[in-house]
């Protein structure tokens, strides 16, 4: 049986992955390569995020909120570098380090996530984890 904290692993390395051919394409300063690869990253990583928001993260905060809180600040954080990076692959300004300083602070959300939320997400009450399994599966088209 796959549990929610596989399937939100499992949405992490998916990320990992689409992130490390944007990062090949930044390298080289590809910006249509960028520009083509940025879309679908955006709307996977945005689309994670509003997930684990709207199902798990709120009853994760009153259960440990200093924890949930780390990890409101860092959804904050990635919508802003998201933003930002957006608009510099528009305009065709983005830059090696500031992807890499993002990809540095996904890094760490995953680490955070993984070792906190992910654990307290299985231990939740049977509903939370269908519910969190139903919005990933709905978000990827009715896929597993």
């Amino acid at each position: 049986m796959t549990t929610t904290r596989d399937r939100f692993t499992a949405d992490h390395r998916a990320l990992e992955a689409q992130l490390e051919a944007l990062d090949n394409a930044v390298e080289g300063a590809n910006f249509p390569t960028i520009q083509a690869a940025w879309a679908p990253f955006e709307r996977a990583l945005l689309e994670h995020l509003e997930v684990e928001e709207a199902e798990a993260l709120p009853g994760f905060v009153a259960a440990h909120p200093e924890a949930g809180e780390a990890i409101r600040a860092d959804h904050a954080a990635i919508r802003r570098w998201l933003a930002e990076l957006g608009v510099a692959g528009d305009l065709h300004t983005l830059r090696k380090d500031r992807h890499d300083d993002f990809l540095a602070l996904l890094r760490e959300h995953r680490e955070r996530e993984e070792a906190t939320f992910y654990p307290w997400v299985d231990e939740a009450p049977e509903g939370l984890a269908r519910r969190l399994l139903a919005a990933l599966r709905q978000r990827r088209g009715g896929g597993a």
